[in-house]
Protein backbone atom coordinates (compact mmCIF):
# COMPACT_ATOMS: atom_id res chain seq x y z
CA UNK A 1 0.00 0.00 0.00
CA UNK A 2 1.23 3.18 -0.57
CA UNK A 3 1.00 5.62 2.69
CA UNK A 4 1.20 8.80 1.17
CA UNK A 5 -1.75 8.11 -0.93
CA UNK A 6 -3.78 6.80 2.10
CA UNK A 7 -2.85 9.62 3.82
CA UNK A 8 -3.33 11.69 1.55
CA UNK A 9 -7.00 11.25 1.24
CA UNK A 10 -7.47 11.14 4.95
CA UNK A 11 -6.02 14.54 4.78
CA UNK A 12 -8.68 15.56 2.01
CA UNK A 13 -5.88 16.43 -0.52
CA UNK A 14 -6.21 14.53 -3.26
CA UNK A 15 -9.63 13.13 -4.53
CA UNK A 16 -8.99 9.24 -5.77
CA UNK A 17 -11.49 7.88 -7.67
CA UNK A 18 -10.38 4.65 -5.72
CA UNK A 19 -7.70 3.03 -3.82
CA UNK A 20 -6.55 -0.50 -3.79
CA UNK A 21 -4.82 -1.14 -1.04
CA UNK A 22 -2.16 -4.45 -1.67
CA UNK A 23 -1.01 -6.43 1.16
CA UNK A 24 -1.65 -3.28 3.18
CA UNK A 25 0.53 -2.43 6.58
CA UNK A 26 -2.00 0.32 7.46
CA UNK A 27 -1.20 -0.76 11.59
CA UNK A 28 1.36 -2.52 13.91
CA UNK A 29 4.14 -2.54 11.80
CA UNK A 30 7.15 -2.06 14.66
CA UNK A 31 5.10 -4.76 16.64
CA UNK A 32 5.09 -7.05 14.20
CA UNK A 33 8.00 -9.86 13.51
CA UNK A 34 9.51 -8.22 10.76
CA UNK A 35 9.00 -5.03 12.48
CA UNK A 36 10.42 -5.88 15.49
CA UNK A 37 13.67 -7.03 13.42
CA UNK A 38 13.43 -3.40 10.76
CA UNK A 39 12.79 -1.16 13.46
CA UNK A 40 16.22 -0.99 15.27
CA UNK A 41 17.98 -1.10 11.65
CA UNK A 42 16.22 1.46 10.55
CA UNK A 43 16.20 3.44 13.31
CA UNK A 44 19.64 2.86 14.20
CA UNK A 45 21.66 2.05 10.97
CA UNK A 46 20.81 5.39 9.12
CA UNK A 47 23.45 7.12 11.01
CA UNK A 48 26.08 5.23 10.03
CA UNK A 49 25.55 6.71 6.29
CA UNK A 50 25.83 10.60 7.59
CA UNK A 51 29.60 10.20 8.44
CA UNK A 52 30.57 8.98 5.14
CA UNK A 53 28.13 11.43 3.52
CA UNK A 54 29.30 14.19 5.38
CA UNK A 55 33.02 13.10 5.07
CA UNK A 56 32.41 12.78 0.97
CA UNK A 57 30.94 16.03 0.92
CA UNK A 58 34.21 17.68 1.85
CA UNK A 59 36.09 16.27 -1.18
CA UNK A 60 37.13 18.39 -3.69
CA UNK A 61 34.37 18.78 -6.87
CA UNK A 62 36.69 17.27 -9.13
CA UNK A 63 36.76 14.04 -7.22
CA UNK A 64 32.77 14.18 -5.90
CA UNK A 65 31.91 14.27 -9.63
CA UNK A 66 33.96 10.89 -9.77
CA UNK A 67 32.23 9.49 -6.73
CA UNK A 68 28.56 11.38 -7.41
CA UNK A 69 26.80 8.09 -7.51
CA UNK A 70 28.54 6.51 -4.17
CA UNK A 71 27.13 10.13 -2.50
CA UNK A 72 23.90 10.11 -4.44
CA UNK A 73 22.91 6.27 -3.69
CA UNK A 74 24.11 6.93 0.38
CA UNK A 75 22.04 9.81 0.71
CA UNK A 76 19.12 7.97 -1.03
CA UNK A 77 19.39 5.23 1.55
CA UNK A 78 19.69 7.31 4.58
CA UNK A 79 16.73 9.27 3.04
CA UNK A 80 14.72 5.96 2.51
CA UNK A 81 16.11 4.57 5.96
CA UNK A 82 14.89 7.43 8.03
CA UNK A 83 10.91 7.41 6.41
CA UNK A 84 11.03 3.69 6.82
CA UNK A 85 11.90 4.39 10.67
CA UNK A 86 9.31 7.03 10.55
CA UNK A 87 6.86 4.49 9.14
CA UNK A 88 7.71 1.74 12.35
CA UNK A 89 7.18 4.47 14.78
CA UNK A 90 4.00 6.49 13.82
CA UNK A 91 1.89 3.57 12.17
CA UNK A 92 0.95 2.21 15.29
CA UNK A 93 -3.04 1.69 14.72
CA UNK A 94 -5.40 1.93 11.75
CA UNK A 95 -7.40 5.08 11.40
CA UNK A 96 -10.62 3.71 11.34
CA UNK A 97 -12.16 7.54 10.56
CA UNK A 98 -10.28 7.91 7.44
CA UNK A 99 -11.17 3.97 6.57
CA UNK A 100 -15.14 4.78 6.76
CA UNK A 101 -15.26 7.74 5.25
CA UNK A 102 -13.77 6.47 2.56
CA UNK A 103 -14.85 3.04 2.36
CA UNK A 104 -16.63 3.33 -0.84
CA UNK A 105 -13.28 3.79 -2.66
CA UNK A 106 -10.95 1.50 -0.96
CA UNK A 107 -9.92 -2.30 -1.76
CA UNK A 108 -8.24 -4.07 0.53
CA UNK A 109 -6.60 -6.96 -0.27
CA UNK A 110 -4.49 -8.80 2.12
CA UNK A 111 -1.94 -12.00 1.05
CA UNK A 112 -2.42 -15.21 3.34
CA UNK A 113 1.34 -15.25 3.88
CA UNK A 114 2.22 -12.13 5.07
CA UNK A 115 4.80 -11.63 7.66
CA UNK A 116 4.13 -7.47 7.72
CA UNK A 117 0.27 -7.78 7.84
CA UNK A 118 -0.87 -11.17 9.28
CA UNK A 119 -4.22 -12.74 8.45
CA UNK A 120 -5.48 -11.31 11.91
CA UNK A 121 -5.01 -7.91 10.30
CA UNK A 122 -7.65 -9.01 7.64
CA UNK A 123 -9.87 -10.83 9.92
CA UNK A 124 -10.37 -7.37 12.19
CA UNK A 125 -11.11 -5.07 9.23
CA UNK A 126 -13.36 -7.45 7.89
CA UNK A 127 -14.57 -7.45 11.23
CA UNK A 128 -14.89 -3.98 12.04
CA UNK A 129 -16.27 -2.89 8.14
CA UNK A 130 -18.33 -5.62 7.02
CA UNK A 131 -19.28 -3.85 4.25
CA UNK A 132 -16.06 -3.31 2.09
CA UNK A 133 -14.46 -4.47 -0.01
CA UNK A 134 -12.01 -6.66 1.87
CA UNK A 135 -10.34 -9.58 0.43
CA UNK A 136 -7.73 -12.22 1.12
CA UNK A 137 -5.77 -13.61 -1.01
CA UNK A 138 -5.26 -17.25 0.03
CA UNK A 139 -2.81 -18.28 -3.40
CA UNK A 140 -0.23 -14.80 -2.85
CA UNK A 141 3.58 -14.45 -2.15
CA UNK A 142 4.49 -12.24 0.72
CA UNK A 143 4.75 -8.28 0.29
CA UNK A 144 8.73 -8.02 0.57
CA UNK A 145 8.48 -10.72 -2.92
CA UNK A 146 6.15 -8.19 -4.45
CA UNK A 147 8.66 -6.75 -7.06
CA UNK A 148 9.41 -10.25 -8.50
CA UNK A 149 5.86 -11.34 -9.03
CA UNK A 150 5.03 -7.84 -10.06
CA UNK A 151 3.39 -9.76 -13.19
CA UNK A 152 1.61 -11.90 -11.03
CA UNK A 153 0.03 -8.86 -8.99
CA UNK A 154 -0.79 -6.59 -11.78
CA UNK A 155 -2.34 -9.70 -13.61
CA UNK A 156 -4.18 -9.83 -10.31
CA UNK A 157 -4.72 -6.39 -9.64
CA UNK A 158 -6.75 -6.55 -13.17
CA UNK A 159 -8.79 -9.23 -12.30
CA UNK A 160 -10.02 -7.46 -8.88
CA UNK A 161 -11.23 -4.28 -10.47
CA UNK A 162 -13.43 -5.91 -13.33
CA UNK A 163 -14.94 -8.18 -11.23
Amino acid sequence: MCLAAFYSMAKQRQVFPALVMLFPTIEGMACRTQGKVMTPVLCLLRYTFYLPIFLLSLLPERLKLCLHCLIYYSFVTSNGMYMGSQEMRLVVERDNVTIRQHLSKLIFYYGAMDHWCPVQYYNDIRKDFPEGDIRLCERGPYTEFLKKFADFHSDLLVTVLTF
